[in-house]
């Protein structure tokens, strides 16, 4: 991987290839409290110089996502190739600006999502719709009266939460003027493909990964649909806001869950991921209730899986490796107090290997025949991990938790230091999309959440979520 200067071509991980991750990034916001006599040219400087020197250490993050042979009936090969010799980094001085708010209000605020729209902190926005390069990777910094929200946007076809959270590790550690160790460039430079072996030739397709697959008769429906040029329903109206959990919610959320685990239960332990996933879950199908039209249909849950060690892959490999869990159960039955224990057991063991669950297919196994797929197809455009995702009634959930991490490991050197806020700004509106933040140096997490106005409403006058819950915005 690191013949980028070289042949400027890398073919993307094959969790990777599928097109629509290619008009998707993902921001990362990171807050600096910065002191009045702050000199804001030298700490541009640094962090130019900072992103420079983990580019020439790793080149890939400067370069562009590329397709190869695209045609009718074939999708192509994305690769990464040369763009430029440093990510792209922008910057804007809005300290004198009476119209943007300081970082004192931004944190007194608790950092809410209406007060960081992706417009102001980032220079790509998430959903990616020009025809210019496709950068890996793009920094913007923007200064604040008393602060610094500097923003990492990352191509989604080429990292994951995890990965880009060590891209902002490794640039932050150039940023102090430390080097990078020998094994440090070879894992963050590693080969992207063949990290998931296939499974051999007479392996067929079946249920375990029909939730990735868009079925013939909803292409079928969608061809129709712009033959006919009936135009779908209007969206729902809808928003993102956040809500935070304090430490001691926290606590009592994975008491309540371990004390409702069922007795037969073989899970050796709870997370408090788990606990409150199962717990979010349960209390936005409860908002939804009044307005489902058959409360007996199941509903469906899907959460991002980090899978690195499930294929001895390092914890530290920059990519893309990351995998969905489905959980489905009817709505009637979820909302009850007594099934949070039962959902969060299953999506800690959804975690286990076959060989621990007696199942056919496990987590490695599905991950493997997800792949494989990809691999066999020309056409790569008719599998998405969330094909079978109804947003106006399932969830979709991606954990941040271990961008934890960043808290003391993305320490940027003298003037900027260590970020006290770790945030996903403000995009547009996704029906049923949540992210979980990572866990604040003070404690307690935020909870990023999409949602159509009316479940807000009666999400937010639902008084066993806001037992627990604080509302941000």
């Amino acid at each position: 991987m690191d013949g980028l200067h070289t042949d400027a071509n890398i073919k993307l991980d094959i969790l990777g290839q599928q097109p629509f991750f290619q008009h998707l990034y993902t921001q990362i916001t990171l807050g600096f409290p910065l002191s009045d006599g702050t000199d804001i040219q030298h700490v541009i400087d640094r962090l130019q110089t900072g992103i420079k020197h983990t580019a020439d250490a790793f080149p890939w993050i400067a370069g562009q996502v590329v397709n190869h042979g695209a045609s009718a009936g074939n999708s192509g090969t994305f690769s990464i190739c040369r763009l430029t010799g440093a990510p792209i980094f922008t910057t804007n001085d809005l300290r004198d600006d009476n119209s943007s708010p300081s970082f004192e209000a931004l944190k007194s605020a608790g950092f809410p999502m209406e007060m960081l729209d992706q417009s102001v902190v980032s220079r790509r926005k998430t959903f990616a719709t020009d025809d210019g390069p496709r950068e890996v990777l793009s920094v913007h910094a923007v200064f604040v009266k008393g602060g610094l929200l500097l923003t990492f946007a990352a191509s989604h076809a080429t990292m994951d939460a995890s990965g880009q959270g060590q891209v902002i590790a490794m640039i932050a550690k150039a940023c102090r003027g430390d080097t990078f160790s020998s094994e440090e460039i070879r894992i963050g430079n590693m080969a992207r493909d063949n990290l998931v072996p296939l499974l051999d030739d007479d392996y067929t397709p079946g249920p375990e990964v029909s939730s990735s697959q868009i079925s013939k008769e909803k292409s079928e429906a969608v061809t129709a649909e712009g033959v006919t040029n009936t135009a779908p329903p209007p969206p729902p109206s809808g928003r993102w806001a956040y809500f935070t959990f304090s430490p001691s919610s926290l606590a009592e959320l994975k008491d309540n869950a371990t004390s409702t685990l069922p007795k037969d239960s073989t899970v050796p332990f709870l997370s408090t991921d788990d606990a409150i996933t199962a717990f979010i879950w349960q209390s936005i199908t409860r908002a939804r209730l009044p307005r489902l039209a058959d409360p007996s249909e199941k509903v469906k849950l899907t959460r991002a899986v980090d899978v690195r060690k499930y294929f001895h892959v390092p914890a530290t490999y920059p990519g893309l490796l990351q995998v969905l869990n489905f959980h489905s159960h009817e709505p009637q039955e979820l909302v009850q107090p007594s099934s949070l224990g039962v959902v969060a057991g299953e999506m800690r063991s959804a975690l286990f290997t076959a060989d621990k669950t007696g199942q056919e297919w496990g987590l490695v196994g599905r991950t493997r025949a997800l792949a494989t797929v990809l691999s066999r197809s020309a056409d790569k455009s008719g599998i998405s991990l969330t094909a079978t995702v109804d947003p106006s009634k399932d969830v979709m959930l991606s954990s941040w938790m271990l961008l934890k991490s960043l808290f003391e490991g993305a320490d940027f050197g003298p003037g900027v230091g260590s970020p006290i806020t770790i945030r996903r700004p403000g995009f547009d509106f996704v029906e049923g999309l949540i992210y979980l933040l990572p866990e604040a140096p003070e404690g307690g997490i935020a909870l990023a959440i999409s949602l159509r106005d009316e479940d807000f409403e009666r999400l937010r006058k639902d008084q066993g979520f806001m037992k627990h819950a604080t509302y941000l915005g």
